[in-house]
């Protein structure tokens, strides 16, 4: 799973690009099989104007088409990376489950 990080004129710090590397690669263990390349972009939603909204969007690309995306904004990057990574984890779930339902139909 290839993992790319868009942090625009933040400039994340090798501490944060190490922290979204370990969650990444620990919380979507279980989809790897699944997902190709994940995409992390993260934004001062108020940029120069300053305010705590951080937001993370998170898009993972999976191996036989398709995208799961998910977004949280929060105090800090690091508490919007863990709640927009909570949703990605849920809505791989989803799908996972979706499909296992579907080919079992289609027998």
């Amino acid at each position: 799973m290839r993992i790319e990080v868009h942090d625009g004129p933040m400039k994340s710090t090798p501490a944060f690009l190490t922290f979204i590397n370990d969650r990444l690669t620990v919380a979507l263990d279980r989809f790897s099989p699944r997902v190709a390349a994940v995409y992390v972009k993260v934004e001062d939603a108020n940029g120069p104007r300053g305010g705590s909204d951080k937001q993370c969007a998170l898009r993972a690309r999976l191996h036989r088409g398709g995208v799961i995306m998910a977004r949280e904004h929060d105090t800090d990057y690091y508490s919007a990376f863990d709640r927009a990574i909570s949703k990605l984890k849920l809505a791989l779930a989803k799908e996972v489950d979706r499909k296992k339902r579907s080919v079992h139909r289609g027998r």
